[in-house]
């Protein structure tokens, strides 16, 4: 597998009643398993009428962003709708959910990234350097908090 490059038609899973909204959501987690970042990107595409229902990430964020279609966004029980090019942002903790109510499909591009980026940083960058020098634990103890 080419793991620069990814198709997602082949990725893209037919998913039914997701989060306990209802319809029909099709999508491709792009990149799964090949990257060193934080960052996990989806694909999503949601029959018309279908919904992805009320739902919370605890220690992570998302930003949707509309590719093609009309959706009603509700974060934290205030309704957004978003149309082609808009985008909204999910904290870490927001109960959201998001519905098609155009008249055709709705393509979205989620981006979920871990709010804790420092740990991050620290497991993937500085862990290997500093591990020559001192101990581990230590340095995790002083620097991050755990989630």
């Amino acid at each position: 597998m080419n793991n620069f490059i990814i198709r997602s038609h082949e990725k893209r899973k037919v998913i039914r009643k997701v989060h306990g909204g209802y319809g029909t959501v099709i999508l491709a987690r792009l990149f799964e398993g090949v990257t060193q970042s934080p960052i996990t990107v989806f694909e999503v595409i949601m029959e018309k009428g279908s919904k992805i229902g009320d739902h919370i990430h605890i220690g992570s964020e998302e930003i949707l962003y509309v590719i093609k279609g009309k959706a009603r966004v509700t974060i934290n029980n205030t309704n957004y709708i978003l149309e082609e090019g808009d985008a909204a942002l999910t904290r870490s903790g927001f109960k959201h959910s998001f519905q098609n109510i155009g008249d055709s499909e709705l393509k979205l591009i989620i981006v979920s990234s871990t709010t804790n980026i420092l740990k991050h940083v620290f497991n993937i960058i500085l862990y290997p350097i500093l591990d020559k020098f001192q101990d581990r634990n230590t340095i995790k103890q002083k620097f991050i908090r755990e989630e």
